[in-house]
């Protein structure tokens, strides 16, 4: 589809969208195709509807500072604070992605920090102390999302013929304690 294509699907629910409402662009990861990104950012906002942009931040800033204008708010993802971690769980350091988080924040960008936690991979107080670090760094965060791990992926990886991923579900009980964990060290709300 083309921009206009998606914007002209959009359109029909606009009065549901009111002040606060929006379309949030996510993926995988919309700055894999910036220049779509960018259209259809601009395409919205043109029309008023406020834009939201879910990114794990690992894109050159150019496709991040193209969105800016555009952009009511980036959902900003945090998966792992140690880069070598990183690595290992995601193919990367975590460089790149706390560079573009930082010029993010000094462009005056809102963001909200995005913690996917996995237990036994990203569940530890390193993470959760690198966590409340970036909110005393960049005090403008308006909140963290705690985003407890869920197992719907397994499904499509069955039918793929691919085993489960082997991570297991967190229950409640620690859902809870990483919420207040995070909610006793950081400096802005956390949500669940």
């Amino acid at each position: 589809m083309t921009p206009e294509e998606v914007l002209n699907r959009i359109l029909p629910d606009k009065p549901f969208f009111r002040e606060r409402g929006g379309v949030t662009l996510t993926g995988g990861e919309p700055l894999y195709q910036p220049d779509f990104a960018r259209a259809l950012a601009s395409l919205l906002h043109r029309r008023g509807i406020g834009v939201a942009l879910e990114t794990c931040g690992f894109a050159p800033w150019e496709h991040l500072a193209g969105m800016l204008p555009f952009v009511r708010l980036f959902l900003y993802d945090w998966k792992i604070t140690d880069a070598e971690k990183h690595r290992q769980w995601t193919g990367a350091d975590n460089l790149l992605i706390r560079e573009n988080l930082k010029k993010l924040y000094d462009s005056g960008a809102a963001i909200i920090l995005r913690c996917p936690i996995i237990p036994g991979v990203n569940d530890s107080p390193e993470h959760f102390q690198g966590i409340a670090q970036l909110t005393r760094e960049f005090p403008r965060i308006q909140r963290v999302d705690v985003l407890p791990y869920h197992a719907l992926g397994n499904d499509k990886r069955a039918q793929l013929g691919l085993p489960d991923d082997g991570f297991s579900v967190p229950g409640e009980r620690d859902i809870q304690r990483w919420r207040g964990e995070l909610e006793s060290i950081c400096g802005v709300q956390v949500r669940l």
